[in-house]
């Protein structure tokens, strides 16, 4: 993997976590009031990273990583089957104050499947995750927060 983000990850002491994905699937039957039921679609994979105070161009390292994290994507999408849907989120806007750690920075890799919202989440989209924290990994970037 190229040392730059190595680097920026080092740097910004990124790392994961993995959080379900769950949605609403409102059920109706002929003459009965609406149900809802909450099924896992999926899986949420947030990457965080605090913002150095030596910073002048935090965007460059914003877009090299969200560059290299898209890399990322591509390579499992290549030995995914056709039903997984891997989106990356980019939040370049949005920042939120963590008051042990500094400013942090979010992406977020969502994993889902394509077969309708009613049907949770199976083998696919799991074996995606493990491959996308295997992708991580290869970038340096460590699951759960790194100690100061």
């Amino acid at each position: 993997m190229s040392r730059n983000v190595m680097e920026i990850v080092k740097k910004h002491r990124v790392f994961y976590e993995v959080v379900p994905y769950y949605v609403l699937v409102e059920e109706r039957q002929r003459g009965t009031a609406a149900g809802r039921r909450r099924i896992l679609a999926g899986f949420d994979v947030d990457l965080y990273g605090a913002k150095t105070r030596e910073e002048h161009e935090p965007e460059a390292d914003y877009r090299a990583g969200y560059a290299a994290l898209m890399d990322a994507v591509e390579k499992v999408l290549l030995h995914s089957t056709d039903s997984c849907v891997i989106e990356v989120i980019s939040s370049a806007s949005a920042v939120f104050l963590d008051p042990r750690s500094g400013f942090q920075r979010t992406l977020r890799v969502r994993i889902t499947h394509g077969r309708g919202l009613d049907q949770p989440a199976d083998t696919p989209e799991e074996t995606a995750l493990k491959k996308i924290q295997e992708e991580l990994r290869n970038l340096g970037i460590t699951h759960g927060k790194p100690r100061a």
